[in-house]
C-alpha cells in the first residue's frame, strides 16, 4: 500500500504559464512529479507509509523539501524573480494542511536576477543524472543574488567548476586535467553567448586586466616557460597575445633583454594587422585568468576585500568576468550537460 500527497506552493501571481511539468529524480528509487507554473508549484509524491508533515518536511534531508527548493531554483533561473508566496499546503486523502510558509520559504523574498536561462536548459536539473546541472544553477543564482562582488565571482567560478569536474571521470583529481577537458569542450562547442560577450567587452576592460599578475603567476608556476605563457594555448591570433607580450616585456626587461627586444619588435609588427579571436580570448579568461584569480582567493594570497571601494556600475573587471562566467555556465549547460 502507498500514500499519495501533494505539496502546493501558491504564489501571488495571476499568470498561469506552465514552465515545467514532469518527473524530478531525487534518487533512483524516489522520483516525484512536479508541475511548475508561474502561479504555483505542485509536487506530487507517493510514499510507502503515512508521513508526519512536521517531521517529514522539516528534517535536514527531507526529499520533498529538497525537491521544492530545486523547483524554486528552476523558477528563479527561468523567470528572473520569485513572486510572493500566498500559502503552502500539504494535500492528502486525509485532507489539506496549511504549513508554515515563513519557515519553508524564508529566503525567497526579494530574489531577483538579470541573466536567466531557457526553461529547457534549466529543466535538466530534474533528470536522473541532473545533480551537476542543479549544482551549477545554484551557483549561477548565488553569483547574481550576493551583494558582495568578490563573492559573486567566487560563486560564478564554482558553477563553472561543477561543470568541468563532470567532464572527467570521478577518479580524476588533477585540476589541470579538468581544465584541459573544459578547454577542449569549449573549443568544440558553439558557446555563442559567451563568445559574443567577450567580443563586446569595452576597451577599458582590456586596460584594467592585471596582465602583469598573470605573467608573474605563470612564470612561477611554469618555471619561466616563455613559450607556454605566450603561445602554448593557441592565443597567437588573439588580442590576448599582444597584452601578454607587453606584460612579459615589462616583467623580464632586465633579466633577458635580447628576448624582450625580439618580442617587442615582433609585437610592433603584429600590432599593424592585429586580429581578434573572441573564442580564444574567452577560453583564456575562463581556463587561465579566472582560474588564477580563483587560486589567489582560495589560497588566501591576498587580504579579502571586505572594505574595498566597489564599482557599482557593473563594469569593473571583476564584475565583467563574473558575467562572462555566468554566460559560460549557461552555454555549457545548454550544450554539454
Amino acid at each position: 500500500m502507498s500514500y499519495e500527497y501533494q505539496l502546493v506552493v501558491e504564489f501571488k501571481e495571476k499568470q498561469k504559464d506552465v514552465l515545467y511539468e514532469g518527473p524530478s529524480w531525487y534518487t533512483a528509487k524516489i522520483v516525484d512529479q512536479i508541475s511548475i507554473a508561474k502561479h504555483r508549484i505542485v509536487i506530487r509524491f507517493m510514499r510507502a507509509a503515512k508521513i508526519d508533515p512536521q517531521a517529514y518536511l522539516f528534517t535536514k534531508s527531507s526529499p520533498v523539501r529538497i525537491q521544492l527548493y530545486r523547483a524554486a531554483c528552476f523558477y528563479l533561473a527561468v523567470t528572473g524573480a520569485l513572486p510572493g508566496v500566498k500559502k503552502v499546503c500539504l494535500k492528502s486523502a486525509q485532507g489539506d494542511m496549511e504549513l508554515d510558509k515563513e519557515r519553508l520559504t524564508q529566503h525567497w523574498a526579494n530574489c531577483r536576477i538579470d541573466l536567466t536561462m531557457p526553461a529547457g536548459v534549466a529543466a535538466r536539473c530534474f533528470r536522473q543524472h541532473g545533480k551537476t546541472c542543479y549544482v551549477a544553477i545554484t551557483y549561477f543564482l548565488k553569483a547574481q543574488l550576493d551583494s558582495f562582488p568578490h563573492d559573486c565571482f567566487r560563486a560564478a567560478w564554482s558553477g563553472v567548476n561543477a561543470i568541468y569536474s563532470h567532464l572527467v571521470s570521478p577518479e580524476v583529481q588533477d585540476e589541470h586535467v579538468k581544465l584541459d577537458a573544459l578547454r577542449n569542450r569549449i573549443e568544440n562547442s558553439l558557446m555563442a553567448d559567451s563568445t559574443t560577450f567577450v567580443g563586446s567587452l569595452p576597451d577599458s576592460f582590456w586596460h584594467d586586466v592585471n596582465w602583469g599578475l598573470f605573467v608573474k603567476a605563470g612564470m612561477s608556476r611554469r618555471k619561466n616557460r616563455i613559450d607556454h605563457i605566450l603561445d602554448q594555448n593557441g592565443y597567437k591570433e588573439a588580442l590576448i597575445y599582444d597584452k601578454l607580450v607587453e606584460a612579459f616585456c615589462r616583467e623580464r626587461k632586465k633579466d633577458c633583454p635580447d628576448i624582450v627586444a625580439h618580442l617587442q619588435k615582433e609585437h610592433a609588427r603584429r600590432m599593424q594587422g592585429r586580429k581578434r579571436d573572441p573564442k580564444a580570448e574567452m577560453v583564456f579568461f575562463v581556463t587561465e585568468y579566472c582560474y588564477m584569480l580563483r587560486n589567489r582567493s582560495f589560497h588566501a594570497v591576498r587580504p579579502y576585500p571586505i572594505f574595498d571601494l566597489f564599482d557599482e556600475s557593473g563594469n569593473s573587471t571583476e564584475a565583467l568576468l563574473t558575467k562572462l562566467l555566468l554566460y559560460v555556465i549557461r552555454d555549457l549547460l545548454a550544450e554539454t550537460i
